[in-house]
């Protein structure tokens, strides 16, 4: 017959293991790349910011292009989050080249999962998305964004994200959301629609 410390020991054994378990399944699953990073993805995954906070005010091609980038981007997200980058430093390496270093806080996912509470966001001198960053420090610091996040894979097999800031504001959300809302209806890959609204 056990004795009352077999017991209580196989109980304490069962309790960590379940609390393991526990653990184990609500963890966020890792990043893992979707689909090859092409040309077409650079485009709207530029690792910088916009700042439109109200697509209305928008006319003719300007308000094309947005919606269509808007679209390419909700279309091939992995990770689309409403963010607060509470973090934002310059690093400069041994050749002078500067690097944007942006520590994002995930406060809600509204598309995928990403794989920590925070994310951090790199752009380097010279590359597209880095001049949208430059000077930008107060419009970026403590201000609610929505981050559109696609994965790709380095030459060193890690997985890093390509990436793309815009503003929560109430109509870029609800634009946002209408998007998501479609795709989770079509699945199928839409990257080559285009979605515009006309105002009157």
């Amino acid at each position: 017959m056990p004795s009352m410390t077999d017991s209580a020991s196989r109980f304490t054994v069962a309790a960590a293991l379940a609390s393991l378990l526990a653990a184990c399944g609500s963890a966020a699953p890792p990043a893992r790349s979707t689909s090859p990073f092409e040309a077409q993805h650079a485009e709207v995954f530029e690792d910088g910011a916009d700042f439109i906070a109200d697509p209305t005010h928008l006319e003719g091609r300007w308000r094309e292009d947005w919606s269509r980038d808007l679209d390419r981007r909700v279309s091939w997200s992995d990770v689309i989050a409403r963010v607060t980058v509470h973090t934002l430093r310059t690093d400069t390496d041994l050749d002078r080249v500067d690097t944007y270093r942006l520590i994002a806080a995930i406060d809600e996912a509204l598309w995928g999962q990403a794989p920590e509470d925070d994310l951090t966001l790199t752009v380097r001198e010279g590359e597209p998305g880095y001049g949208t960053l430059e000077g930008n420090d107060r419009r970026i610091l403590n201000q609610p964004f929505l981050l559109f996040v696609k994965w790709y894979d380095t030459p060193e097999g890690q997985v890093r994200p390509h990436w793309h800031l815009a503003p929560a504001t109430e109509p870029v959300v609800s634009r946002v959301e209408y998007l998501i809302d479609n795709r989770l209806r079509a699945p199928e890959d839409r990257a080559d629609q285009r979605v515009i609204v006309h105002e009157n």
